[in-house]
C-alpha cells in the first residue's frame, strides 16, 4: 500500500487490483513474477485478511478494491499532504488495524527522513512485536532497516522486555548504523515510540491489548509458536492511537534518557543538537 520498490505480498495486491478486478489464479501468476516463493496459500491468507479490513471486496470468484475504503484513504492522505506541525503542536488518529497503522506511520515517518536525511533516530518499543505481524509485514520491516545501512544513517532502538524473542530480535537487526538494546528499564508498556528531529510519534496500545501481548511472549518458547499466538489473538486488527507531537524540548529529553543504554559518538549529538 506504499507502493515503495521492495512491495509487501499486501501492497501488490492492491496496486494490481487499483488496475482492474482479478482472479486469485490470475493475482498469483502475477505475484510470482516479482517472486516465484510466493504460494497460493499465502495469497489467500493475505486476500481473506484485506477483506476482513474491508480493503478489498470478493464477487464470486473475482477480487475487487472496496471503493469506499480507496475514498477515505485518498481523504486521509490529501489531509496529511504536507502535515507540518507548530512547535507545541499535535494530532492524534484511532486506527482500526495495525495494518493501517503501518500505512499511517510510515506516511508520517518517510517524508521526516526525506526532510531530515542524515537525522538520527530513536526508538523504543516494549515488546518488537512489528516483525512477527505475518510474512510481508517482516519484509517491510527489513526493507525500512535496509535503508539506515544504506544511506548510512543512524537509528538507536531501545526494547524495553529482555524476552528471548527481543533479544532475537537484536541479533536479527543490529548493525554497523542500527543499534539496539534490550532489557533496560523500561519507559512505558503502553507506549511505543519514534522521536526524529522535534517529532515524536507514539503508537499507544490499550492495556488489555499490552496484556495479551506480554502472555503471548511469556508463554512462547520459539518464533513460530509466538505469532500463532500473536495471530490468535487478532492483533493485526487491534485498534491502537498513533499520536504525532511537535515539542523540541520534549524529544531531546527523550533522546537523553533512551541515549543511556547506546554509544552515541559526539560528533552526531553536537551536529544534530540531539540533547
Amino acid at each position: 500500500m506504499l507502493c515503495t520498490k521492495k512491495e509487501t505480498l499486501e501492497e501488490q495486491i492492491v496496486r494490481l487490483l487499483l488496475t482492474r478486478e482479478r482472479t486469485a489464479k490470475t493475482l498469483l501468476a502475477k505475484v510470482q513474477e516479482q517472486s516465484e516463493s510466493y504460494t497460493i496459500q499465502a495469497l489467500y491468507v493475505v486476500l481473506r485478511n484485506l477483506i476482513d479490513l474491508e480493503v478489498i471486496v470478493k464477487r464470486g470468484t473475482l477480487y475487487f478494491i472496496n471503493e469506499e475504503w480507496k475514498i477515505k484513504i485518498a481523504d486521509q492522505l490529501k489531509a496529511q499532504e504536507g502535515l507540518v506541525l507548530s512547535e507545541g503542536e499535535s494530532v492524534s488518529y484511532i486506527l482500526g488495524s495495525l495494518v493501517h497503522h503501518d500505512l499511517q506511520w510510515k506516511n508520517i515517518v518517510l517524508p521526516l527522513h526525506e526532510a531530515h536525511p542524515h537525522d538520527p533516530i530513536f526508538f523504543y518499543n516494549f515488546h518488537y512485536i512489528w516483525h512477527h505481524l505475518g510474512e510481508t509485514r517482516a519484509r517491510s520491516e527489513e526493507s525500512y532497516y535496509d535503508l539506515f545501512t544504506k544511506q548510512k544513517k543512524y537509528a538507536f532502538s531501545l526494547i524495553g522486555s529482555n524476552s528471548i524473542h527481543d533479544i532475537q530480535t537484536k541479533k536479527q537487526f543490529q548493525n554497523e548504523y542500527v543499534q539496539w538494546a534490550v532489557g533496560a528499564a523500561h519507559i512505558s508498556q503502553t507506549d511505543y515510540l519514534a522521536v526524529f528531529s522535534d517529532y515524536i510519534i507514539t503508537t499507544r496500545f490499550s492495556k488489555r491489548l499490552v496484556d495479551e501481548i506480554g502472555h503471548c511472549y511469556l508463554t512462547s518458547s520459539d518464533t513460530g509458536t509466538l505469532e500463532h499466538r500473536l495471530q490468535k489473538i487478532g492483533i493485526e486488527k487491534k485498534k491502537v492511537r498513533l499520536i504525532i507531537e511537535r515539542d523540541r524540548d520534549k524529544a531531546k529529553k527523550l533522546r537523553k534518557k533512551l541515549s543511556k543504554e547506546f554509544f552515541v559518538p559526539q560528533e552526531l549529538i553536537k551536529e544534530f543538537d540531539l540533547y
